[in-house]
């Protein structure tokens, strides 16, 4: 039976299936796509770096959240309420990273630490663990993109072509109530982007979790954690997890000095994300249309 023939109801109804359909098959070919693109990454080389782990899971604002609690519970920069000012007797160049010597020269007056988030050059002095982490494979870089841009226009051709066949059908048979129809196409477009990018590759994904499981002793051992940076377990405990899992009542500065930042850093990235949009597409698109051409 030909679908395009089907009276609205039943058309949107099949128009909701089928896009969810095509979600399914964008987030397969993508999963394959990167995984055949990219290259298999050395763990050594993420585990020891916790900045390079604290941007893989949320890019550029979680590594200079990290960096800042190194800082501070390194007796390096002082934190009083929301502001910070690095000690008097700290240089900048005592910071071991770029990322901790913007740091410390950013505060050698006392400043609103929200002023980390909106400063150009801390964020571009994190490029170094994108451009690491696009070259690991666990971030997308240029082939990876291209990709992804191409999967998204041949499954947008879908979508779009399914739908503009049967509106031209209906206006051929005079049929123009055409306007859910054409609603739901722009939502489905729109939505077919989330599935299509994430900060992450699958490999990236993938090295986040067996990184939370590999330090999942830290979780349970939080609560005991020591301050002033007598082991890495403070910032590793930040970097894996994020800084909501620190012991308030030993580092308050962690979750009360360093406000969420405002670019999202999900350690779920664009997959999980869509998987939400998509499970909820069905019931929330289908409830909202009553009709098209036919």
């Amino acid at each position: 039976m030909n679908p395009f023939d089907w009276r609205g109801p039943a058309f949107l109804v099949f128009y909701i299936v089928f896009t969810l359909l095509v979600f399914g098959v964008t987030v397969i070919l993508r999963r394959v796509m990167e995984w055949t693109l990219g290259s298999e990454a050395d763990p050594a080389k993420v585990v020891s770096d916790p900045y390079l782990i604290a941007y893989l899971r949320g890019q550029a604002p979680e590594a200079i959240r990290v960096a800042t609690i190194s800082l501070i519970d390194r007796d390096l920069l002082a934190a009083n309420g929301t502001q910070m000012k690095t000690h008097d007797f700290v240089d900048c160049e005592h910071g071991r990273k770029p990322i901790e010597k913007k740091i410390l020269e950013k505060y050698k007056t006392w400043k609103q630490s929200s002023e980390l988030f909106t400063d150009f050059g801390l964020i571009h002095a994190c490029d170094e663990y994108a451009k690491k982490l696009e070259h690991l494979g666990l971030m997308p870089n240029a082939r990876i993109k291209a990709a992804r841009n191409t999967l998204y226009a041949v499954m947008l051709v879908v979508l779009g072509g399914v739908s503009l066949t049967k509106i031209v059908i209906a206006l051929g048979r005079g049929r123009s109530n055409v306007q859910f129809l054409v609603l739901l196409t722009i939502v489905a477009c729109v939505m077919l982007k989330t599935f299509t990018t994430s900060p992450r590759t699958e490999r990236g994904t993938g090295m986040l979790r067996d990184l939370q499981r590999l330090f999942a002793g830290l979780r349970t051992r939080a609560g005991i954690a020591t301050k002033h940076g007598a082991t890495t377990e403070l910032v590793m405990l930040a970097a894996v997890f994020g800084a909501a899992l620190v012991p308030e009542a030993l580092f308050p500065f962690a979750k009360q000095l360093i406000p969420a930042p405002a670019v999202a850093s999900s350690s779920s990235g664009g997959s999980s994300c869509g998987s939400s949009c998509g499970s909820s597409c069905g019931g929330g698109c289908g409830g909202g249309c009553g009709g098209c051409g036919s």
